[in-house]
């Protein structure tokens, strides 16, 4: 799995996103804190081909 470059780090509560550069667009990791106990669990991610900009209107709307 090549690496990406990470380009920010989001925290609301107890989730967390985490965006990523790739070759095609951006990925998004979401991970989130279940017992309380500080470790965050890894959820799931979604790729995505929208610009940066449409990325940030996208999750204004979501997160």
């Amino acid at each position: 799995m090549k690496a990406h470059a990470i380009d920010q780090i989001d925290t609301k509560g107890n989730r967390r996103i985490v965006i990523l550069r790739t070759a095609a667009g951006y990925r998004v990791d979401e991970f989130e804190r279940v017992n309380g106990d500080g470790t965050w669990h890894y959820r799931w991610y979604w790729e995505t081909g929208l610009s940066r900009h449409e990325l940030n209107h996208l999750l204004a709307s979501i997160w």
